[in-house]
């Protein structure tokens, strides 16, 4: 878990795992940043719990002061778990809330979600997948950017920056699925466990369009490709379109299949 956390965002994290319990956060210093428990109290439930590390005052202080596009990105996170039938319960400062109402202080957070699954749970796969997707939901409301991390050297990271996009494509995974929109293709179902998760994000409108800040969002704004289909939709400038890519295809299957009468 630790290198998929550390190639999906670029931050050093620490992961344990002790019996049916990981717990996971990112790498600092100072236990300045959250610290997320995932653990299984049956074959078909899995909870997470994410708290402040004990030193986490400068952190939540940012996440009450967060801008509008993190707000929303956090509590779209928040949506996708619902919509896949978690229970989400968030206090803040001691008292339950949903966040429609932003506190502009927060002194303390506790963040519990649970589910049940329909079969025995896969331990290790599960953690995996709760532990990418609770550590993107907490990253969207903080800016963090490494320092640079090498084998056997303590990490730092700095609470200043931090690159979005990253964010932004594990939301419209979340959201979408990893199967290409276009050919259909899950790399998971070809190539087992190496292909879990793997897929391409394409952008419908290219950045280097916009001209002026857009705010994205991952569900309208943001498909699930290939890197074929990736490769063949920027083979013209702007792209082509996701239809317009399906009916290239609809076309070859209908000449083929007239070939074969």
């Amino acid at each position: 878990m630790k290198s998929i956390l550390e190639e999906k965002f670029d931050v050093p994290f620490s992961v344990n795992h002790i019996g049916n319990i990981y717990i996971l956060s990112p790498i600092n210093e100072c236990d300045e940043l959250f610290e997320i428990r995932i653990s299984h109290p049956s074959s078909v439930r899995i909870v997470i719990e994410i708290y402040p590390q004990s030193h986490g005052a400068n952190m939540l202080r940012d996440m009450a002061h967060a801008d509008e596009e993190k707000r929303r990105m956090f509590l779209d996170y928040i949506d996708v778990f619902r919509k896949n039938n978690a229970n989400v319960h968030i206090k803040i400062n001691g008292n339950d809330t949903d966040l429609q109402t932003w506190p502009n202080e927060w002194k303390n957070l506790y963040i519990r979600i649970s589910k049940i699954e329909d079969e025995d749970i896969d331990l290790d796969a599960s953690a995996r997948e709760w532990g990418v997707a609770t550590a993107a939901m907490m990253l969207t409301l903080l800016n963090i950017v490494p320092l640079g991390f090498e084998e056997g050297k303590k990490s730092k990271i700095k609470v200043n920056k931090y690159e979005r996009n990253k964010l932004n494509r594990e939301l419209c995974l979340l959201i979408h699925g990893a199967k290409c929109k276009i050919c259909g293709m899950d790399f998971e179902s070809i190539y087992g466990e190496i292909g879990k998760g793997f897929m391409h994000v394409h952008h419908i409108e290219p950045i280097s369009l916009m001209s002026k800040p857009y705010v994205l969002n991952p569900e309208k704004d943001l498909i699930p490709v290939c890197p074929n289909c990736h490769a063949m939709l920027h083979k013209r400038n702007p792209p082509y379109t996701q239809e317009e890519l399906l009916l290239m295809i609809q076309e070859k299957l209908n000449e083929k299949a007239r070939y074969k009468k």
